[in-house]
């Protein structure tokens, strides 16, 4: 079965990942619908990245993650200011406007890197910083469909794994194929009920990125006209990094150096830098319809 391959699990202790890799069992039936499933659990995938791992590479590379109770406004803060530090941001006009109706989130973003040359850093964080945006106004149209789709499939096959041996000989498989195929359909079943759970989860996640996405957008106005005199006094206290203005010049209450070192935040984006981990894609909405029995 042609699924998504795992990917790195990351050295924060981020079990929040959401398993996409479904065994082939050689019965067409379960075949076919842990297919979907899978295709399903790879959005679900995409939008938690997005929500959760994407705004995490923000936190890291802007240092925010060292501040008690940082914040993606915190994060955007300390990169405009490394900006500052080599170039010119005193015409730096960044937009992010956000409206948010019902479960409808609609943003007007434009921000581009001023004039000069940006560090890797300050390219990264802006490539995360964008991609955590777009997946916050995707995933608000999207993840009540998923919960939905990933709980009824999970219950399909539910039902369907009492039977997976008699289809499993109606297919035509061997003792050693039928043994694979029963223990194939079990894994993969456990693995849809710890995936609801995780999707269910996604509500909330989307719920917390749009008050943080609120907060930025609501404060970007305020860090821009205080852009210049902050970079310049981040960089006279030694600061050129986003992350040293963090610590040298950002006024929030920072947490000990200490348990700063071990922040999951940190742990976790150092892990998917060393893997070279990229986003994954939100594909289309997925059709079950041919795979789900409306009449149990």
């Amino acid at each position: 079965m042609a699924c998504c391959a795992k990917r790195a699990s990351g050295k924060g202790g981020d079990d929040r990942k959401i398993s996409v890799t479904m065994e082939e069992t050689k019965i067409e039936k379960f075949d076919e619908i842990f297919k979907k499933a899978s295709d399903i659990l790879a959005n679900a995938e995409a939008i938690r990245y997005g929500l959760q791992d994407s705004r995490d590479n923000c936190l890291a590379i802007s240092g925010a993650y060292q501040l008690k109770d940082g914040n993606m406004a915190d994060a955007f803060q300390c990169w405009l200011w490394s900006l500052g530090c080599e170039m010119d941001i005193g015409n730096f006009k960044p937009k992010l406007d956000v409206k948010v109706e019902g479960t409808s989130v609609k943003t007007d973003m434009d921000i581009k890197m001023p004039e000069g040359k940006a560090t890797e850093e300050q390219a990264e964080f802006l490539e995360n910083f964008k991609h955590w945006v777009t997946t916050i106004g995707s995933a608000a149209a999207r993840v009540e469909e998923i919960n939905t789709k990933v709980s009824e499939i999970s219950s399909e096959v539910t039902e369907l794994t009492a039977t997976a041996k008699d289809l499993a000989t109606e297919a035509g498989l061997g003792a050693m194929d039928l043994m694979k195929a029963v223990k194939a359909v079990a894994s993969n079943g456990a693995k849809l009920t710890k995936s609801v759970a995780k999707v269910a989860m996604l509500a909330k996640v989307l719920a917390d990125a749009i008050k943080d996405l609120t907060t930025v957008g609501s404060g970007m106005p305020a860090a821009i006209s205080g852009g210049v005199e902050n970079s310049k006094a981040g960089k006279e206290k030694g600061a050129k990094t986003a992350k040293e203005y963090a610590a040298k010049q950002h006024t929030k209450e920072k947490i000990p150096e200490a348990d700063a070192a071990k922040s999951p935040v940190l742990l976790g984006y150092t892990a998917r830098k060393e893997a070279g981990e990229k986003p994954p894609t939100l594909g289309a909405a997925v059709d079950i319809s041919d795979v789900i029995v409306d009449d149990k």
